[in-house]
């Protein structure tokens, strides 16, 4: 039985791109298709493609690295680059017969995951290659986009899993990596992803059809099945215990999210995989509806099942608005709290209407 990959040499190949690091090991008898079981069950090929490690990949794939394994979440190599839009490294994969039409548990494909992230040179590159037998599966994936939008955390969490955290406290993954550069901040700025996106007939009515209009920021949906007694803060077990709110965040959507927060939404439930809000707004560079979620008390310090913080995931994806926006404010409680104790005090003795102008009903 081949041996798992360790820790240590996972991190070489998602940090920097240790090449002489991961070589020694393959040397020492490592196995270059070993499994890190404490990081979903990548492999060192999955790891360098997430990073954008395109040396790395090459090196891995000319040792004879499987391109087709997915890791537990049933993410390859090949979506990993495609979310993260490293396009060479994608091409790497390709020539190397990377197959195209494998879907994560949750059914995405690499197309997919590039159109998500609105990487349209990786996308591009992708429909390119899909030959007559998978072109009808990939069409379906790019009419299935705004279905990506509501499961937008899952597929982050799927992606950022097999990654490496560079430290456990402050690093970064992708912090040093050479990445491909991407079109997400000016396109996510740009324009809301996935306007006008007709709805899928998979998608069921209540709870999974409220999702998909929150990402969409269909408000009239949303509130339509607010107002008949659905949940603000109901979870989607089907999509990894998804809320609205993070369905919204994910999707972009400012309006829907301060819609959602004025109806009480809880700003820091996590997701399966430990994702809040805020963690999903920052991984995607929605730096408006990080500010929102701010406001609303969202806390920074919440980590995912890997480790990861907000500023962690703002820090991997290279989204500096966000990562300012999340540093400030973690400078402005140290610097206000004196002020905040002496308003508490002053305020104490007038009563707890006045600590809570608008309470709940």
């Amino acid at each position: 039985m081949e041996a798992g990959l360790p820790e240590a040499i996972w991190r070489a190949a998602a940090e920097k791109g240790n090449a002489h690091a991961v070589a020694a090991w393959l040397d020492e008898g490592g196995g270059v298709d070993a499994r890190c079981a404490e990081h979903g069950s990548a492999t060192l090929l999955m790891t360098a493609a997430c990073a954008g490690q395109e040396a790395m990949v090459r090196m891995l794939l000319q040792r004879g690295a499987s391109v087709n394994l997915q890791n537990s979440d049933g993410v390859t190599a090949l979506m990993g680059a495609a979310f993260k839009g490293h396009t060479t490294v994608v091409q790497a994969l390709l020539d190397a017969k990377s197959d195209a039409s494998l879907q994560t548990n949750n059914g995405n494909t690499a197309l997919m995951c590039a159109e998500h992230s609105m990487h349209t040179a990786t996308a591009q590159l992708l429909r390119q290659h899909a030959t007559p037998q998978t072109a009808e599966a990939e069409g379906r994936a790019a009419t299935s986009a705004a279905h990506a939008a509501v499961a937008a955390n899952t597929m982050a969490a799927e992606l950022l899993g097999q990654e490496a955290v560079a430290n456990t406290g402050k690093g970064s993954k992708k912090k040093k990596a050479k990445a491909a550069p991407s079109a997400v901040a000016a396109e996510s700025a740009a324009a809301a992803p996935f306007a006008g996106a007709s709805k899928p007939a998979y998608v069921k009515e209540g709870l999974h059809e409220a999702l998909f209009c929150a990402a969409l920021g269909d408000a009239q949906v949303v509130t339509a099945w607010l107002d008949k007694g659905g949940g603000v803060d109901a979870r989607c077990a089907e999509q990894n215990r998804v809320t609205l709110l993070m369905a919204a965040a994910a999707g972009g959507q400012e309006v829907m999210v301060r819609m959602l927060l004025q109806r009480g939404a809880s700003v820091n439930l996590q997701n399966s995989f430990g994702r809040p809000s805020l963690m999903i707004a920052a991984v995607l560079g929605h730096s408006t509806i990080v500010q929102a979620l701010l406001d609303a008390k969202a806390d920074t310090s919440l980590r995912s099942i890997d480790g990861s913080t907000a500023l962690i995931c703002a820090e991997q994806e290279k989204h500096a608005a966000v990562e300012q926006l999340l540093r400030q404010h973690a400078k402005r409680p140290a610097a206000e709290e004196p002020e905040a104790r002496a308003a508490a005090a002053a305020a104490e003795p007038l009563g707890k209407e006045v600590l809570n102008p608008y309470p709940n009903p």
